[in-house]
Protein backbone atom coordinates (compact mmCIF):
# COMPACT_ATOMS: atom_id res chain seq x y z
CA UNK A 1 0.00 0.00 0.00
CA UNK A 2 1.24 3.52 -0.69
CA UNK A 3 2.05 5.70 2.31
CA UNK A 4 2.35 9.44 2.79
CA UNK A 5 5.83 10.94 2.58
CA UNK A 6 8.00 11.82 5.58
CA UNK A 7 6.07 14.99 6.53
CA UNK A 8 2.36 14.12 6.55
CA UNK A 9 1.33 17.41 8.15
CA UNK A 10 2.85 19.37 5.24
CA UNK A 11 0.77 17.26 2.84
CA UNK A 12 -2.36 17.81 4.94
CA UNK A 13 -1.75 21.58 4.94
CA UNK A 14 -1.31 21.53 1.17
CA UNK A 15 -4.46 19.43 0.68
CA UNK A 16 -6.40 21.79 2.96
CA UNK A 17 -5.52 24.80 0.77
CA UNK A 18 -6.58 22.84 -2.33
CA UNK A 19 -9.96 21.71 -1.02
CA UNK A 20 -11.19 24.05 1.74
CA UNK A 21 -13.33 26.02 -0.76
CA UNK A 22 -14.68 22.92 -2.60
CA UNK A 23 -18.35 22.64 -3.43
CA UNK A 24 -20.11 20.47 -0.84
CA UNK A 25 -21.12 16.98 -2.01
CA UNK A 26 -23.21 14.30 -0.34
CA UNK A 27 -21.29 11.27 0.90
CA UNK A 28 -22.29 7.71 1.74
CA UNK A 29 -21.58 4.74 4.00
CA UNK A 30 -23.20 3.22 7.09
CA UNK A 31 -25.17 0.43 8.74
CA UNK A 32 -28.93 1.18 8.99
CA UNK A 33 -31.62 -0.61 6.94
CA UNK A 34 -32.35 0.70 3.47
CA UNK A 35 -35.39 2.76 2.47
CA UNK A 36 -35.04 5.56 5.02
CA UNK A 37 -35.88 8.91 3.40
CA UNK A 38 -35.58 12.34 5.05
CA UNK A 39 -34.22 10.79 8.25
CA UNK A 40 -32.90 13.00 11.06
CA UNK A 41 -30.00 12.12 13.36
CA UNK A 42 -28.11 13.88 16.15
CA UNK A 43 -24.32 13.98 15.87
CA UNK A 44 -22.88 11.84 18.65
CA UNK A 45 -19.22 11.62 17.65
CA UNK A 46 -16.79 13.24 15.24
CA UNK A 47 -13.08 12.72 15.60
CA UNK A 48 -9.59 12.24 14.24
CA UNK A 49 -7.71 9.21 15.54
CA UNK A 50 -4.76 6.99 14.63
CA UNK A 51 -4.67 3.61 12.90
CA UNK A 52 -3.19 1.11 15.34
CA UNK A 53 -2.66 -1.79 12.93
CA UNK A 54 -2.25 -2.63 9.27
CA UNK A 55 -0.55 -0.83 6.40
CA UNK A 56 -1.83 2.53 7.64
CA UNK A 57 -0.47 2.08 11.16
CA UNK A 58 0.50 5.45 12.57
CA UNK A 59 -1.58 7.41 10.03
CA UNK A 60 -4.69 9.41 10.96
CA UNK A 61 -8.31 8.71 10.04
CA UNK A 62 -11.61 10.61 10.27
CA UNK A 63 -14.88 9.19 11.60
CA UNK A 64 -18.31 10.66 12.41
CA UNK A 65 -21.47 9.06 13.80
CA UNK A 66 -25.01 10.05 14.76
CA UNK A 67 -28.01 8.62 16.60
CA UNK A 68 -31.29 8.41 14.65
CA UNK A 69 -34.09 10.62 16.00
CA UNK A 70 -36.58 10.27 13.16
CA UNK A 71 -38.25 8.17 11.81
CA UNK A 72 -39.10 5.78 14.64
CA UNK A 73 -39.47 2.84 12.25
CA UNK A 74 -39.44 1.92 8.57
CA UNK A 75 -41.31 -0.69 6.55
CA UNK A 76 -38.99 -2.82 4.41
CA UNK A 77 -39.42 -5.80 2.11
CA UNK A 78 -37.41 -8.91 2.92
CA UNK A 79 -35.46 -9.76 -0.27
CA UNK A 80 -35.79 -13.51 0.33
CA UNK A 81 -39.43 -13.90 1.43
CA UNK A 82 -40.72 -10.73 -0.33
CA UNK A 83 -42.75 -10.00 2.80
CA UNK A 84 -42.97 -6.60 4.40
CA UNK A 85 -41.88 -6.04 7.99
CA UNK A 86 -41.56 -3.04 10.27
CA UNK A 87 -38.13 -2.31 11.76
CA UNK A 88 -37.64 0.18 14.57
CA UNK A 89 -34.68 2.47 13.74
CA UNK A 90 -34.95 5.31 16.27
CA UNK A 91 -31.88 5.18 18.52
CA UNK A 92 -29.75 3.22 16.05
CA UNK A 93 -26.40 4.52 14.80
CA UNK A 94 -25.42 5.99 11.44
CA UNK A 95 -21.69 6.28 10.71
CA UNK A 96 -19.30 7.75 8.18
CA UNK A 97 -15.76 6.39 8.00
CA UNK A 98 -13.18 5.64 9.09
CA UNK A 99 -11.74 7.66 6.20
CA UNK A 100 -7.94 7.36 5.91
CA UNK A 101 -5.91 10.59 5.81
CA UNK A 102 -2.90 9.33 3.85
CA UNK A 103 -2.10 7.93 0.41
CA UNK A 104 -3.85 4.58 -0.11
CA UNK A 105 -3.76 1.77 -2.66
CA UNK A 106 -6.64 -0.64 -3.29
CA UNK A 107 -6.47 -4.31 -4.22
CA UNK A 108 -6.26 -3.40 -7.93
CA UNK A 109 -3.19 -1.22 -7.36
CA UNK A 110 -5.03 2.09 -7.85
CA UNK A 111 -3.62 4.88 -5.69
CA UNK A 112 -5.86 7.43 -3.97
CA UNK A 113 -3.77 10.41 -2.79
CA UNK A 114 -4.07 12.02 0.63
CA UNK A 115 -5.49 15.14 -1.04
CA UNK A 116 -8.58 13.27 -2.26
CA UNK A 117 -9.22 11.74 1.16
CA UNK A 118 -8.85 15.14 2.85
CA UNK A 119 -11.32 16.59 0.36
CA UNK A 120 -13.90 14.06 1.56
CA UNK A 121 -13.20 14.95 5.20
CA UNK A 122 -13.77 18.67 4.53
CA UNK A 123 -16.94 17.87 2.59
CA UNK A 124 -18.42 16.03 5.57
CA UNK A 125 -17.51 18.93 7.85
CA UNK A 126 -19.32 21.35 5.54
CA UNK A 127 -22.39 19.09 5.66
CA UNK A 128 -22.25 19.48 9.44
CA UNK A 129 -22.12 23.28 9.23
CA UNK A 130 -18.39 24.05 9.31
CA UNK A 131 -17.14 26.84 6.99
CA UNK A 132 -13.92 25.22 5.77
CA UNK A 133 -12.92 28.39 3.92
CA UNK A 134 -12.04 30.02 7.23
CA UNK A 135 -10.42 27.03 8.95
CA UNK A 136 -6.79 26.00 9.24
CA UNK A 137 -5.68 22.36 9.20
CA UNK A 138 -4.70 22.65 12.87
CA UNK A 139 -8.31 23.55 13.68
CA UNK A 140 -9.30 20.08 12.49
CA UNK A 141 -6.34 17.79 13.18
CA UNK A 142 -3.46 17.92 15.65
CA UNK A 143 -0.47 15.72 16.34
CA UNK A 144 0.52 14.66 19.86
CA UNK A 145 3.76 12.72 19.64
CA UNK A 146 3.04 9.72 17.42
CA UNK A 147 -0.74 10.05 17.81
CA UNK A 148 -3.21 12.07 15.75
CA UNK A 149 -6.06 13.83 17.54
CA UNK A 150 -9.07 16.07 16.90
CA UNK A 151 -8.60 19.82 16.64
CA UNK A 152 -10.71 22.46 18.36
CA UNK A 153 -13.27 22.60 15.53
CA UNK A 154 -14.12 18.90 15.86
CA UNK A 155 -14.25 19.12 19.65
CA UNK A 156 -16.70 22.04 19.46
CA UNK A 157 -18.76 20.30 16.77
CA UNK A 158 -19.12 17.16 18.88
CA UNK A 159 -20.17 19.27 21.87
CA UNK A 160 -22.80 21.08 19.77
CA UNK A 161 -24.57 17.77 18.93
CA UNK A 162 -26.04 19.23 15.74
CA UNK A 163 -28.88 17.53 13.86
CA UNK A 164 -28.49 16.49 10.23
CA UNK A 165 -30.63 14.82 7.59
CA UNK A 166 -29.76 11.51 5.96
CA UNK A 167 -31.11 8.77 3.77
CA UNK A 168 -30.22 5.11 3.24
CA UNK A 169 -30.37 3.02 0.09
CA UNK A 170 -29.19 -0.35 -1.14
CA UNK A 171 -27.56 -1.04 -4.47
CA UNK A 172 -28.86 -3.52 -7.03
CA UNK A 173 -28.03 -7.13 -6.29
CA UNK A 174 -25.74 -8.86 -8.78
CA UNK A 175 -24.66 -12.45 -9.29
CA UNK A 176 -21.31 -11.63 -7.72
CA UNK A 177 -22.83 -9.66 -4.82
CA UNK A 178 -26.39 -10.93 -4.21
CA UNK A 179 -26.62 -9.07 -0.88
CA UNK A 180 -25.24 -5.57 -1.51
CA UNK A 181 -24.43 -3.34 1.43
CA UNK A 182 -26.70 -0.54 2.63
CA UNK A 183 -25.32 2.93 1.88
CA UNK A 184 -25.83 6.12 3.88
CA UNK A 185 -25.96 9.66 2.57
CA UNK A 186 -25.58 12.55 5.00
CA UNK A 187 -27.33 15.55 3.51
CA UNK A 188 -26.55 18.52 5.75
CA UNK A 189 -27.92 20.32 8.80
CA UNK A 190 -31.62 20.22 9.61
CA UNK A 191 -33.99 21.12 12.44
CA UNK A 192 -34.42 18.84 15.42
CA UNK A 193 -37.73 16.91 15.17
CA UNK A 194 -40.52 18.43 17.23
CA UNK A 195 -41.16 16.50 20.41
CA UNK A 196 -43.87 16.73 23.02
CA UNK A 197 -42.35 16.08 26.47
CA UNK A 198 -45.80 15.11 27.80
CA UNK A 199 -46.63 12.76 24.92
CA UNK A 200 -45.44 9.70 26.86
CA UNK A 201 -47.65 10.54 29.91
CA UNK A 202 -51.39 10.95 29.39
CA UNK A 203 -53.22 12.43 32.38
CA UNK A 204 -56.90 12.13 31.49
CA UNK A 205 -57.98 13.61 34.84
CA UNK A 206 -56.25 16.91 34.05
CA UNK A 207 -57.34 17.36 30.43
CA UNK A 208 -60.59 16.85 28.57
CA UNK A 209 -60.20 13.62 26.59
CA UNK A 210 -61.20 13.07 23.02
CA UNK A 211 -64.39 10.99 22.62
CA UNK A 212 -62.64 7.74 21.80
CA UNK A 213 -60.18 8.10 24.69
CA UNK A 214 -62.78 7.87 27.49
CA UNK A 215 -62.93 4.57 29.30
CA UNK A 216 -61.23 2.43 31.92
CA UNK A 217 -57.75 2.28 30.37
CA UNK A 218 -55.10 3.49 32.79
CA UNK A 219 -52.26 5.84 31.83
CA UNK A 220 -48.90 4.12 32.33
CA UNK A 221 -45.57 5.54 33.35
CA UNK A 222 -43.46 6.92 30.47
CA UNK A 223 -41.34 4.43 28.61
CA UNK A 224 -37.67 4.57 29.52
CA UNK A 225 -35.37 4.83 26.51
CA UNK A 226 -32.21 2.73 27.07
CA UNK A 227 -28.88 4.52 26.91
CA UNK A 228 -27.01 3.68 23.71
CA UNK A 229 -23.68 2.04 24.40
CA UNK A 230 -20.54 2.76 22.42
CA UNK A 231 -19.89 0.15 19.71
CA UNK A 232 -17.39 -2.55 20.44
CA UNK A 233 -14.01 -2.18 18.80
CA UNK A 234 -13.02 -4.24 15.78
CA UNK A 235 -10.54 -6.14 17.93
CA UNK A 236 -13.31 -7.11 20.39
CA UNK A 237 -15.76 -8.26 17.72
CA UNK A 238 -13.62 -10.33 15.32
CA UNK A 239 -10.09 -11.09 16.63
CA UNK A 240 -9.70 -13.98 14.19
CA UNK A 241 -10.41 -11.80 11.14
CA UNK A 242 -8.20 -9.04 12.53
CA UNK A 243 -5.31 -11.52 12.78
CA UNK A 244 -5.95 -12.67 9.22
CA UNK A 245 -6.02 -9.05 8.01
CA UNK A 246 -2.65 -8.43 9.69
CA UNK A 247 -1.15 -11.44 7.91
CA UNK A 248 -2.67 -10.46 4.55
CA UNK A 249 -1.66 -6.78 4.75
CA UNK A 250 1.88 -7.46 5.94
CA UNK A 251 2.49 -10.35 3.50
CA UNK A 252 3.16 -12.76 6.36
CA UNK A 253 3.29 -16.52 6.09
CA UNK A 254 0.04 -17.78 4.54
CA UNK A 255 -0.99 -14.28 3.46
CA UNK A 256 -2.71 -15.51 0.29
CA UNK A 257 -4.86 -18.00 2.20
CA UNK A 258 -5.69 -15.29 4.78
CA UNK A 259 -6.76 -12.89 2.02
CA UNK A 260 -8.92 -15.55 0.37
CA UNK A 261 -10.66 -16.31 3.69
CA UNK A 262 -11.52 -12.63 4.21
CA UNK A 263 -12.67 -12.25 0.59
CA UNK A 264 -15.00 -15.26 0.93
CA UNK A 265 -16.52 -13.85 4.11
CA UNK A 266 -16.91 -10.46 2.43
CA UNK A 267 -18.80 -12.03 -0.49
CA UNK A 268 -21.19 -13.75 1.95
CA UNK A 269 -21.99 -10.37 3.51
CA UNK A 270 -22.25 -8.53 0.18
CA UNK A 271 -19.20 -6.34 0.90
CA UNK A 272 -17.18 -5.32 -2.17
CA UNK A 273 -13.70 -6.40 -1.15
CA UNK A 274 -12.19 -5.19 -4.45
CA UNK A 275 -12.80 -1.56 -3.42
CA UNK A 276 -11.09 -1.87 -0.01
CA UNK A 277 -7.89 0.03 0.62
CA UNK A 278 -6.43 -2.79 2.72
CA UNK A 279 -7.62 -6.02 4.35
CA UNK A 280 -7.97 -4.48 7.82
CA UNK A 281 -10.31 -1.82 6.40
CA UNK A 282 -12.25 -4.63 4.68
CA UNK A 283 -12.71 -6.46 8.00
CA UNK A 284 -13.95 -3.23 9.63
CA UNK A 285 -16.49 -2.79 6.81
CA UNK A 286 -17.66 -6.40 7.19
CA UNK A 287 -18.23 -5.94 10.92
CA UNK A 288 -20.21 -2.73 10.37
CA UNK A 289 -22.43 -4.49 7.81
CA UNK A 290 -22.95 -7.69 9.81
CA UNK A 291 -24.06 -6.16 13.14
CA UNK A 292 -25.61 -3.04 14.63
CA UNK A 293 -23.58 -1.78 17.65
CA UNK A 294 -26.65 -0.69 19.63
CA UNK A 295 -28.47 -4.01 19.21
CA UNK A 296 -29.27 -5.59 22.58
CA UNK A 297 -28.93 -9.39 22.76
CA UNK A 298 -32.27 -9.78 24.56
CA UNK A 299 -34.30 -8.05 21.87
CA UNK A 300 -36.21 -10.22 19.36
CA UNK A 301 -34.82 -10.88 15.92
CA UNK A 302 -36.24 -8.60 13.16
CA UNK A 303 -38.13 -11.58 11.73
CA UNK A 304 -40.03 -12.18 15.00
CA UNK A 305 -43.09 -10.12 13.97
CA UNK A 306 -43.37 -12.13 10.73
CA UNK A 307 -43.19 -15.43 12.61
CA UNK A 308 -45.93 -14.24 14.94
CA UNK A 309 -48.14 -13.25 12.01
CA UNK A 310 -47.56 -16.53 10.20
CA UNK A 311 -48.71 -18.46 13.27
CA UNK A 312 -51.81 -16.28 13.63
CA UNK A 313 -54.07 -18.77 11.88
CA UNK A 314 -52.57 -21.73 13.74
CA UNK A 315 -53.59 -20.61 17.23
CA UNK A 316 -54.40 -17.59 19.45
CA UNK A 317 -52.37 -14.56 18.36
CA UNK A 318 -50.31 -12.78 21.01
CA UNK A 319 -48.78 -9.31 20.51
CA UNK A 320 -44.99 -9.01 20.77
CA UNK A 321 -43.16 -5.95 22.21
CA UNK A 322 -41.83 -3.79 19.38
CA UNK A 323 -44.50 -4.85 16.86
CA UNK A 324 -46.62 -2.35 15.01
CA UNK A 325 -50.32 -3.26 15.11
CA UNK A 326 -53.79 -1.85 15.81
CA UNK A 327 -56.24 -1.58 18.70
CA UNK A 328 -59.78 -0.41 19.38
CA UNK A 329 -59.87 2.56 21.79
CA UNK A 330 -62.79 2.72 24.24
CA UNK A 331 -66.11 3.67 22.64
CA UNK A 332 -64.59 3.58 19.16
CA UNK A 333 -65.32 1.17 16.32
CA UNK A 334 -62.24 2.19 14.32
CA UNK A 335 -58.84 0.62 14.85
CA UNK A 336 -55.82 2.93 15.30
CA UNK A 337 -52.17 2.08 14.63
CA UNK A 338 -49.93 1.52 17.66
CA UNK A 339 -46.66 0.05 18.84
CA UNK A 340 -46.83 -2.70 21.46
CA UNK A 341 -44.56 -1.86 24.41
CA UNK A 342 -45.22 -4.48 27.13
CA UNK A 343 -47.46 -7.53 27.59
CA UNK A 344 -48.23 -8.76 31.10
CA UNK A 345 -50.95 -11.13 32.33
CA UNK A 346 -53.22 -10.68 29.32
CA UNK A 347 -52.90 -6.89 29.33
CA UNK A 348 -50.97 -4.78 26.81
CA UNK A 349 -49.14 -1.49 27.22
CA UNK A 350 -49.01 0.30 23.86
CA UNK A 351 -48.24 3.63 22.21
CA UNK A 352 -50.44 5.20 19.52
CA UNK A 353 -48.17 6.07 16.56
CA UNK A 354 -50.16 9.13 15.49
CA UNK A 355 -49.42 11.16 18.65
CA UNK A 356 -47.24 8.90 20.88
CA UNK A 357 -50.01 8.65 23.50
CA UNK A 358 -49.45 5.63 25.77
CA UNK A 359 -52.27 3.34 27.00
CA UNK A 360 -51.88 0.77 29.74
CA UNK A 361 -54.00 -2.17 30.81
CA UNK A 362 -55.46 -2.75 27.34
CA UNK A 363 -57.00 -6.25 27.04
CA UNK A 364 -55.35 -8.46 24.43
CA UNK A 365 -58.77 -8.85 22.81
CA UNK A 366 -58.65 -5.16 21.86
CA UNK A 367 -55.38 -5.39 19.88
CA UNK A 368 -54.70 -6.82 16.42
CA UNK A 369 -51.74 -7.68 14.21
CA UNK A 370 -51.10 -5.23 11.38
CA UNK A 371 -52.31 -7.83 8.87
CA UNK A 372 -55.53 -8.59 10.78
Amino acid sequence: MANTASNPYADIAKAHVEHKADETKVGSGGDLPADIEHGVAELSDVKISTYQKGNYQGHPFFMAAGIVLDPESVVTTDPASKKQRTIKVKGLRTQIGPLPICDTTNASGEVTPLSEHWSRVLNHLRLLGIDTKTTEPTDIISQNGDKWESGTVLAALKEAAVCFSFRTWQGRATEKYPNPRVNHEWRGLTERPETNPEAEIVDETATEPEPEETGAYSDPEPETVPVQEEPETVQEREPDLIDLAEIADNKGEGHEQAANTIATKAQELGVDYESAENWLEEVEAMIRVSSTPEEAPAEPEPEAPEESYESYDEGPWEPVPGEIGFFNPPKSTEKVQCEFLEIDDGKVKLKRTSDSKVFGGVPVSKVFADNA
